[in-house]
């Protein structure tokens, strides 16, 4: 499986904080599906499409303060090579690219999320 991370650092003390204060963290598993989604459509939108099995082997694991992407499994074995690439084909990254693009609205989406979040429950 082709799979590529992108950490914000310090997240999961803002959630336990947000525990703490008895905040409902469930609700930010909204925003992380949106950016999940987001992510979803923008590497398959990025994925070339020979056969399409790469393509339709994108999908998302929505959790409560994170999103993974995975691309790849037994219909699509090729997916890690059409990723990072071999000694004989050069890295596409549809994956990489999409994460590095959409790497500041998502950043954006969760802070937006969590000021929501204390506005709600009055910890501002």
């Amino acid at each position: 499986m082709a799979n590529t991370a992108v950490q914000i650092e310090g997240l999961n003390k803002v959630t336990r904080a947000l525990k703490k204060y008895g905040v409902s963290v469930e609700d930010l598993k909204g925003a992380f599906t949106k950016i999940g989604t987001r992510l979803e459509v923008g590497a398959k939108q990025r994925t070339p499409v020979r056969s399409g099995k790469f393509q339709g082997s994108i999908r998302q694991s929505r959790r409560q303060n994170s999103v993974y992407l995975y691309a790849g499994g037994r219909r699509a074995m090729h997916a890690p090579y059409v990723e990072f690439g071999t000694k004989y084909q050069r890295a596409q990254e549809p994956m990489q690219r999409t994460f590095r693009a959409n790497k500041r609205w998502g950043l954006q989406q969760i802070e937006l999320e969590i000021n929501t979040l204390i506005r709600k429950y009055g910890l501002d």
